[in-house]
């Protein structure tokens, strides 16, 4: 890998998921621990970016092939895969972070045993190791996601569903395999796409993978942007150029923008994007290799890395009659030097084909004593609770959506407060033409004084933007608690401006006037006032779990209005 730079600055974000690993497996009629014996233990080494060997044409004897006629082979290896409606695996997934002692990156090393069913739209997950578990299935209209040790079930409906987890499965790793519906995790690129893609190309040079000679197809893409001479003028350039914005998103390297204070007006940087698939004859013309890297070529401000991400095949075996797959699947990210930021290891240990199920196989009956979170209604409760009980939380979860619909309609409310920090008087009339973000928070929320010092770091000098403001409001509290409000804000060095908001109505069932105006009921939490002062943004907000959180919706006492002083974090599956 090379790269190179004078006087530049990167800004770059690559994403590292983690997320239901060190989990153990169970069935959904009986929880057991499920482990793998037989699947070989995967090498976790720190090894960094392998060189792609060419090989001239004169040093080989292979026949020269058409883009076509290459495309065409390719397909008919993985026509087989595209048949395949039921398909079983097991196998074991291991995430790699090296340490990086010179960055603050400390050693991360996961490993899973996965079990998962495929058949047609309806699919079954089983992933953990040790004494905890965690199972997710869908029926084709439904997603079901259960945590034993803790008893909560999770539910989701079709339009919800995004993913199932965070590490690929063999369907992310082989796309022509055909997924479980909704199960892909977004994370790995659709290489099916790249081939046909008009602008790949098939080069005259070879490269040697694993021992074999293979054909390459290339991939170059070209994006431009201005050069920028600081992050608020790049922030100015995102806003006014969202598509292109998307552009850059959609690519697959990551957010990657120069900086530098020599950038002259009207200078644009150009950023080719290069991909490249190795195809190996002796296994059929499988992939075993796709690599991506890219190059900005703006004078004295160039830098590049090849590959920054790449996935690796091998190990290929047949399942079925026409049908092989690659037993070991490695994809890695690299850091500008070559060396890998993390890397994710697919290891099979059994492939199945035209297996049959039960139905009940892809559903999950929940136990009564299992806390249910319903993501569509955004509602909780329990496995045994009434029909009745659940009705009124769907009614109150109605109430609320109906709420926020005629909040979107008129002005936004106007601040009422008890006491100013850090600001003097804020009134909204005075903002028209300013973006306001409004956040809600307690210093008895554990998720609320985790996000303080990233808050202050973003808006403790202001906000990074002229035409925005940022305004925090904490519920209402008097005595003792408000001298901890204040002793907390001086501790952590809290600049920005906090509002303690006005006392409610002693009928109120919310946390103080300007709580009540926005429908806070669960913290933290956001509003967004756009440029008009209209509500432009609601939430996150948490779940209705009690009937009587209706009356926060519809202006009506509450049964048992909590204390000012007594604050509830939010409420989160």
């Amino acid at each position: 890998m090379k790269k190179q730079g004078c006087n530049w600055q990167v800004t770059a974000v690559f994403g590292i998921f983690l997320a239901f690993f060190g989990m153990s497996l169970y069935s959904a009629r009986s929880v057991a621990p499920y482990s793998s014996p037989s699947t070989k233990p995967i090498p976790i080494n720190n090894d960094a970016a392998v060189q792609w060997d060419f090989v001239s044409p004169n040093e080989v004897n292979m026949p020269r092939i058409t883009k076509a006629e290459l495309i065409a082979e390719f397909q008919k290896s993985i026509s087989g895969q595209q048949k395949l409606r039921s398909w079983e695996a097991e196998y074991e997934i291991a995430f790699k972070q090296p340490a990086r002692k010179s960055r603050g990156v400390p050693e991360v090393t996961q490993i899973s045993h996965v079990l998962l069913m495929s058949q047609g739209v309806k699919w079954r997950l089983e992933s953990g190791r040790g004494t905890e578990g965690m199972l997710a299935c869908c029926d084709g209209k439904v997603r079901t996601i259960i945590w034993p040790q803790q008893k909560h079930v999770q539910i989701e409906n079709k339009q919800e569903i995004k993913g199932v987890m965070s590490e690929p499965t063999p369907a992310d790793f082989l796309p022509a395999l055909s997924a479980p519906a909704y199960l892909s995790t977004g994370e790995l690129p659709n290489i099916l796409k790249i081939i046909d893609a008009p602008n790949t190309q098939l080069l005259p040079s070879y490269v040697r993978i694993h021992g074999d000679i293979c054909y390459v197809l290339k991939q170059t893409s070209t994006l431009q942007h201005p050069l920028f001479k600081t992050s608020e003028k790049l922030e100015v350039w995102k806003k006014a150029n969202p598509q292109e914005f998307q552009r850059w998103h959609d690519n697959g390297i990551g957010l990657v923008f120069v900086i530098t204070p020599r950038a002259k007006s009207g200078a644009i940087r150009n950023f080719e994007i290069t991909s490249r698939i190795a195809f190996d004859p002796k296994q059929g013309y499988a992939i075993v290799r796709w690599a991506k890297g890219f190059k900005s070529n703006y004078p004295r401000e160039d830098f590049g890395a090849f590959p920054i991400k790449e996935m690796i095949y091998s190990d290929f075996r047949n399942i079925a009659a026409g049908v092989c797959i690659p037993f070991q699947m490695k994809y890695c990210i690299y850091d500008f030097d070559g060396k890998i930021q993390y890397y994710k290891h697919l290891a099979m240990d059994k492939f199945a084909v035209d297996k049959s199920y039960p139905d009940d196989v892809f559903t999950y009956k929940v136990p009564p004593d299992y806390k249910i979170f319903d993501t569509a209604r955004k509602i909780i409760y329990q496995a045994d609770d009434t029909p009745e009980k659940i009705a009124a939380l769907v009614a109150a979860a109605k109430s609320r959506d109906t709420f926020y619909e005629n909040l979107r309609k008129q002005q936004a409310p106007s601040l009422e407060y008890a006491l100013l920090l850090n600001t003097p008087a804020i009134d909204l009339a005075n903002l028209k033409g300013k973006t306001v973000r409004i956040h809600f928070w307690s210093i008895t929320c554990a998720p609320c004084m985790s996000e303080m010092p990233r808050l202050q770091q973003q808006y403790g000098s202001g906000p990074q933007h002229p035409d925005e403001v940022f305004i925090s409001v904490h519920p209402y509290v008097e005595g003792d608690n408000l001298n901890q409000v204040k002793h907390t804000i001086d501790k952590l060095g809290i600049t920005f401006p906090v509002l303690v908001d006005a006392k409610a109505s002693t009928n109120s069932p919310c946390w103080g006037k300007t709580c009540n105006k926005y429908g806070v009921y669960s913290l933290p939490s956001e509003r967004v006032i756009d440029k008009d002062r209209h509500l432009a943004e609601i939430g996150p907000e948490g779940y209705i779990k009690d009937p009587r959180e209706a009356n926060r919706f519809t202006n009506q006492p509450a049964v048992s209005p909590p204390s000012p002083n007594k604050l509830i974090q939010s409420t989160s599956p």
